[in-house]
């Protein structure tokens, strides 16, 4: 005789309890393969002492802090970076902030800058590679009105000690 005329003739014979028997025995045997498994034993984390590791990345910071004798001439190299590249500069802002709270200061160097795109990136590459302390706090970037490059506002963040306080 046949599996399937086997499996009728039990289906006739027996109805819901030859199914309800094979659906526990289906279940008991999935419960023994994943109580017989090895379940994977997790990874010990080691315990990080979070006060030193903030210490060490405060440290950090303050190395690549600007002195503020140097602040004028890092300026001016990117003013002279951004003849070199061949791109046009409009009026130039500048601003500082000290921020005591933090222990250090924010000097910004905005301007509008003119000329190709691949002059631009190539400029703006070179000072961040060339100054640690140096961050760009703002940009956007429009075609020319002419369409014969781009005109990008560009906001450079200069970190820097802090500039001592007045008192009067």
């Amino acid at each position: 005789m046949s599996l399937r005329l086997s499996l009728e003739l039990l289906q006739r014979r027996h109805g819901w309890r030859l199914q309800a028997a094979l659906a526990m025995a289906l279940m008991l045997a999935g419960v023994a393969i994943t109580v017989a498994w090895p379940a994977p034993v997790p990874a010990i984390v080691l315990p990080v002492d979070g006060s030193r590791q903030l210490e060490e990345r405060h440290r950090a910071f303050r190395g690549i802090l600007l002195p503020r004798t140097e602040l004028d001439s890092r300026q001016r190299s990117v003013l002279e970076e951004a003849a070199r590249h061949g791109l046009t500069l409009g009026r130039i802002d500048y601003a500082f902030e000290n921020r005591p709270a933090a222990r250090f200061a924010v000097a910004t160097l905005q301007m509008p800058v003119r000329g190709s795109y691949a002059d631009f990136r190539v400029f703006l590459a070179k000072v961040l590679a060339e100054q640690p302390a140096a961050a760009v706090d703002d940009l956007s970037i429009e075609r020319d009105v002419a369409g014969a490059g781009i005109e990008a506002r560009l906001r450079l963040a200069f970190h820097t000690e802090p500039q001592p306080e007045v008192t009067r």
